[in-house]
């Protein structure tokens, strides 16, 4: 009897930075889908029609990806973090050999990473963000005097030459995932958990909520706020720690913080998987 493929939804299109992962991450028994957005992966995910979903959250040139964190602010997508991904970025300058660059396409997070790269080397280029490094790979591959930034496996897939590899790499591009799942994975014993807090508004309840991290000793590698839909003024954090739930330290901080705001929740405890190379 044939074994039914496990489906994994990326952000597609094919030969993303996600597709990359995903395919280094996932080999034999699983099914990779393309899916055209992070919220459609959280969609597929919550509604079973994939296993796991993987979705970047942070770029170290672009910064963190805001969809990504919002989806596991809402309580629509019943999704918890499976583990931590990442991978070293090396970007390709792909278009066709000879012909006059006039325009250059790429995700918002490449062109913010090659800036003064850019700068100097193709100052009179004209950039187009687009949603992806493979759409961008397209784009050039149809249009005339178009270039662009994106993975080496795009360049062969369109039929596209390598103008320059690696580009910028003086300076380290890392882009971190998360791999998504239905399983609560909230009483794990790992390295990373990532909470989901609404803080009361009032003056001080962030310092009174952080507190209790510091007085217990525990790192927080990650805060952000995002606003409340149709509520101004009001904001919910996404938190990292650093540490397993069984210890004692980080029990007491998040009961001390718990004690202090209006609502917290786990949305994953976790592994860090190693470093990919592209």
């Amino acid at each position: 009897m044939k074994t039914a493929m496990i489906p994994v939804g990326y952000l597609g299109p094919e030969e993303t930075f996600a597709h990359l992962v995903a395919r280094k991450r996932y080999g034999a028994g699983y099914k990779l889908i393309p899916l055209p957005s992070i919220s459609e992966i959280f969609c597929a995910v919550a509604e079973r029609r994939v296993d796991l979903g993987v979705v970047p959250i942070e770029n170290s040139s672009g910064g963190t990806i805001y969809e990504t964190v919002d989806c596991f602010i809402e309580k629509q997508f019943p999704v918890f973090i499976q583990e931590e991904l990442s991978i070293k970025v090396n970007l390709a300058l792909v278009g066709k050999r000879g012909v006059p660059t006039r325009v250059l396409y790429s995700h918002f997070a490449p062109l913010r990473h090659c800036e003064k790269w850019l700068a100097r080397e193709l100052p009179k280029v004209k950039r187009r963000p687009v949603a992806s490094t493979a759409l961008a790979a397209s784009l050039a591959a149809s249009e005339p005097g178009a270039a662009a930034l994106t993975t080496r496996a795009a360049a062969k897939q369109y039929n596209l030459d390598i103008l320059k590899y690696p580009v910028a790499q003086a300076v380290q591009n890392v882009t971190q995932f998360f791999s998504i799942g239905r399983r609560d994975t909230s009483r794990q014993r790992q390295v990373k958990m990532t909470l989901i807090a609404r803080l009361f508004n009032k003056p001080g309840s962030l310092l009174d909520f952080l507190y209790p991290f510091k007085q217990n000793g525990i790192n927080l590698s990650r805060i952000l706020s995002r606003p409340v839909a149709g509520e101004p003024n009001a904001y919910v954090f996404f938190i990292d720690v650093t540490g397993t739930r069984d210890n004692s330290s980080l029990k007491a901080a998040i009961k001390g913080a718990k004690s202090v705001c209006e609502s917290l929740r786990c949305a994953g405890v976790y592994p860090i998987n190693r470093q990919y190379k592209s």
